[in-house]
């Protein structure tokens, strides 16, 4: 059976999240669609639709559609306040897209209305043995047998700063994946169970294996520098 890679956001930027007075991304989750957020998944059409319950814009073509007016409808004057942590740009990582901006070829908007309402929302609801990280305890503690961990990777954030040059950065890369080991609490015997595989170079040309082939260690290195 082949495996396929789905691809989406997973929490809210904290701005947000104050505002609509979200305290966890887990229960909103489960309330996404019904109630006073029952039109959350519907992308607005116009910028007067854009509120804390209705977040997503625009639907339709480019003609007349500015990110200012997003902007607007969430109450800020720039990108900023509109991305998590982990979406900024910064140690050599490219900022990445706006949740709530649908237009485009790169943007994620759509992504995470499918992915929230199609495989988290149902998943949660129906009371699997689904676990959200890192919005349900340290990544050890969720790591048991029976259990889906499901985690956001951005590979970007291990291999930032890199020049692809794996063999001649090997000793500065193998101290930067020590330190981020410890702060995403990823502790030996979680590394083990996780099936965790160190990295390998090319053998032709010493580099940084491509984005489709780097193996689990990058992602889960990766996650040490997500917060929601």
């Amino acid at each position: 059976m082949r495996r396929r890679r789905v691809r989406f956001p997973i929490g809210v930027p904290e701005f947000y999240a104050k505002r609509a007075g979200i305290a966890s991304f887990r229960t909103l989750l489960k309330k996404l669609g019904h109630g006073r957020w029952k039109d959350f998944y519907s992308v607005c059409d116009e910028p007067d639709q854009i509120s804390v319950h209705r977040p997503f814009y625009p639907n339709g073509g480019y003609k007349g559609r500015r990110k200012e007016d997003l902007f607007r409808g969430h109450g800020v004057s720039s990108l900023e306040p509109l991305l998590r942590r982990c979406e900024r740009a910064g140690k050599g990582r490219r900022q990445a897209r706006c949740l709530f901006w649908t237009l485009g070829g790169n943007q994620v908007g759509k992504a995470a209305i499918c992915g929230w309402r199609d495989v988290f929302a149902p998943a949660l609801r129906g009371g699997g043995p689904v676990s959200l990280w890192p919005f349900d305890g340290a990544l050890p503690s969720l790591l048991v047998p029976g259990n889906v961990v499901v985690a956001e990777s951005t590979p970007q954030s291990a291999t930032a700063g890199s020049t692809g040059r794996w063999q001649q950065e090997r000793p500065e890369r193998k101290e930067k994946v020590r330190a981020q080991h410890s702060f995403a609490g990823l502790t030996p015997r979680a590394l083990r169970i996780a099936s965790l595989r160190t990295f390998k170079a090319d053998s032709r040309r010493g580099t940084m294996p491509s984005p489709r082939c780097r193996p689990p260690l990058t992602k889960l290195v990766a996650l040490g520098s997500l917060l929601p």
